[in-house]
């Protein structure tokens, strides 16, 4: 068993501590390994507030028809998502059909108060539990996707996603970085 007396677990990491310093697994900005592919310069949204799961589809009898509707909630948060996309991109199409899309996200949770003492690190802390992960990435990308920013979201090839609650004092948030193809 590893022995972390001689300083913080290797995912206890402050805030202030440089973007380099920082496990690849906690902050988003790393390379692909897996791919040698490079990427042109990434576009970085910070969307402030309580990050909103892609809630389910709901069915509703209107008349004689059954409608699929949005939850409202997820609605709100996904125009949110567009509109601070659309402010750094000015609405322009930056990934033409066809052209590969990197879509890297921070999922920073506000911190419960049993997480509060000071026992914790001030740091970053991983989120383990509900709301899932992939329900925040699918409201997101759907928001990104109404910004413009791309044609269509199978274009996305690469995509990283780390869920933390936020360092002690810090509000929650989210932060994307987008990357097309370079070339």
């Amino acid at each position: 068993m590893k022995d972390h007396t001689q300083g913080p677990a290797p995912w206890m990491w402050s805030h202030t501590e440089s973007i380099a310093a920082l496990p690849p697994t906690i902050y988003p900005t790393r390379e692909p390994h897996a791919m040698s592919t490079t990427w042109a310069d990434p576009v970085r949204i910070t969307i402030p507030g309580q990050p909103i799961p892609k809630g389910r589809p709901r069915v509703a009898v209107r008349g004689r028809r059954a409608v699929a509707y949005t939850p409202a909630r997820t609605k709100t948060y996904e125009a949110r998502v567009a509109w601070a996309v659309a402010n750094v991109t000015r609405s322009e199409l930056l990934a033409p059909a066809g052209v590969p899309v990197r879509f890297d996200a921070l999922v920073v949770f506000g911190r419960p108060q049993r997480l509060q003492a000071k026992r914790h690190p001030a740091g970053l802390i991983p989120h383990t539990c509900r709301p899932d992960l992939d329900n925040v990435v699918k409201a997101l990308m759907d928001g990104v996707g109404a910004a413009g920013y791309w044609a269509d979201d199978s274009q996305v090839t690469c995509l990283r996603a780390d869920a933390a609650y936020a360092e002690r004092g810090q509000d929650p948030r989210v932060e994307i970085t987008l990357w097309t193809l370079a070339g």
